[in-house]
């Protein structure tokens, strides 16, 4: 040997290559290399011949088993995600800068020196150090992270995308064209347990570099398979479209967690296959899907885009067919939003809605329903009454002394009348599976000697009376719910009709709704002396 070798070795990635093992021969302990051979210090030849053992122990993961670039792209991500994972931990500090750049990058396609850059690059980058290099060592990068290679879970992957992401788009703008879909399809594909919505919150980052697409809604999105058209209904205005369009994307919602609490899978009525589309994460990336391993999963991404995975293939909500009986399902849950606004609002024609044999099978399919309707148009319609706490004081001592004059100088106070029919809106719409609505029960005499209290209970709801009785045995807050559900009411608008009838009466609120329910004890003992009217 003369000091020089023209011969390259290991060879480069753009040369014909075949590898030969003979396992006889001696590994030579001055391999040829690029650069003239100089002579080795004991430890740096020691750690010379390590990593070249290490190259060539990652090549051989992949005899016989990585076809021609190009050919079977899912074979080559097979071969990079064992090699990935073999080189996970590997460490280099090589000063050399080997220019790399090929389609679908791998370890396999790279030479010595190359695969000495890359590694020392990366080293660097995990070190909070970006430099420029060749592109494609950048997307081998991004592949391992996208198998979760070097990562701690999948918030920390999540957090080195967005890293590279934002750092190195300053040298390479291209990136902003791969990476909102790789960022998407690591959410999906990551076993992430908080909705995306939530990652963008706490990521100021991530929420500066990445734009949602505009999201439909499941009005949007059902009502072009509908087989009746809200749009087309005489009873259709802006306005009233307004209102049904945000009721029906509460239903929907609600029906969504009744699915996911065990009640019946009514999106499963609807499309032709469920299970949805074939999807492919990555598609323009080395992606290997058996490295999430082979548990069965759903994410929803979004209202209305949802991903299942049944270990070994992805599939999407994306272009599923609608069923015929879909149609009418979607179309009869639109129709029964718009009845109850109908009767809700007066409007002089009624709308029959009759659900037939269509899930009627499936118990409570139907309550659930109504009781979404009737829940959101009271979440919609209910009157917040806001008491500034600096002025609550005052406006106890203010209450104290109103109902010492009341105690002291008693009035008659005025018979209130029953409600007329049709006086409460939607009265005459009766929700499927539901008797006659509640309504208040009329005061028909006044109290004895005035007392503001016994009108105020005597102008309770059996729903609020119910509750102030719970209230004042110190029933816990849950006993408190289910009152309220039984009634068909939410807690919370019980209590604030309940709280502004005291304010009407006797000028402050009786409960405030948090963590649990409190009855305030300085208006206990007149509470109870007005329940008392009730019972005699």
């Amino acid at each position: 040997m003369d000091g020089q070798n023209t011969s390259t070795w290991p060879p480069m990635a753009d040369d014909p290559f075949a590898e030969v093992v003979v396992e006889a021969t001696p590994v030579r302990e001055e391999p040829p290399v690029r650069e003239p051979v100089r002579p080795l210090a004991g430890g740096e030849k020691t750690a010379s011949a390590r990593r070249i053992r290490r190259f060539l122990e990652m090549r051989r993961l992949a005899l016989g088993n990585f076809p021609p670039a190009g050919r079977d792209k899912r074979q080559q991500a097979a071969v990079f995600y064992q090699q990935a994972r073999m080189m996970e931990d590997f460490e280099d500090d090589y000063q050399g800068d080997h220019p790399f750049s090929m389609y679908f990058p791998s370890y396999q396609m790279m030479d010595y020196e190359q695969w000495r850059t890359y590694f020392s690059w990366r080293t660097r980058v995990r070190q909070g150090e970006i430099r420029r290099t060749s592109f494609s060592y950048v997307f081998v990068y991004l592949y391992e992270l996208i198998h979760h290679i070097g990562v701690e879970d999948s918030r920390d992957g999540l957090r080195r995308l967005v890293q590279i992401w934002e750092e190195y788009r300053e040298f390479e703008p291209k990136l902003d064209h791969y990476m909102p879909i790789w960022v998407k399809d690591y959410y999906i594909t990551g076993g992430f347990d908080v909705p995306f919505a939530s990652l963008l919150e706490e990521d100021e980052r991530l929420r500066r570099l990445y734009t949602p697409a505009e999201q439909e809604d499941f009005y949007a999105f059902y009502a072009p398979l509908s087989a009746y058209k809200p749009e087309q209904s005489r009873f259709y205005t802006e306005d009233t479209g307004r209102e049904m369009r945000a009721c029906f994307n509460y239903l929907a919602a609600s029906l969504v967690r009744y699915q996911q609490e065990g009640g019946p899978d009514w999106e499963k009525r609807i499309f032709c296959e469920q299970a949805g589309n074939i999807w492919q994460p990555f598609p323009k990336a080395l992606y290997d899907p058996s490295c999430i391993g082979g548990e069965s999963r759903t994410v929803r991404f979004s209202d209305t885009e949802v991903y299942w995975y049944d270990g070994v293939r992805w599939k999407s909500s994306r272009n599923r067919m609608c069923k015929e009986s879909g149609r009418r399902l979607i179309g009869l849950l639109f129709k029964r939003v718009e009845q109850f606004y109908r009767q809700a609002s007066g409007y002089r024609y009624r709308l029959n809605v009759d659900p037939g044999g269509m899930l009627s099978e499936e118990k409570g399919f139907w309550q659930r329903v109504d009781g979404a309707i009737q829940e959101y148009y009271r979440l919609s319609h209910r009157k917040v009454v806001t008491v500034d706490p600096v002025h609550l004081d005052r406006i106890r001592e203010n209450a104290l002394q109103t109902q010492e004059k009341l105690l002291v100088e008693p009035e008659t106070y005025p018979e209130t009348e029953a409600p007329a029919e049709g006086d409460t809106p939607g009265s005459e719409w009766t929700s499927a599976g539901e008797e006659d609505a509640e309504a208040p029960l009329a005061v028909e005499s006044s109290p004895e000697g005035g007392d503001p209290w016994a009108a105020l209970v005597y102008s309770f709801t059996a729903a609020e009376r119910e509750a102030v009785r719970l209230l004042l045995d110190g029933a816990p807050l849950n006993a408190l719910y289910d009152s309220a559900r039984r009634h068909g009411q939410m807690l919370e608008v019980l209590v604030d009709g309940l709280n502004q009838k005291a304010l009407d009466a006797v000028g402050d609120t009786l409960v405030e709704l948090s963590d649990a329910a409190v009855l305030y004890d300085d208006y206990r003992e007149d509470l109870e002396r007005g329940m008392r009217y009730e019972s005699e």
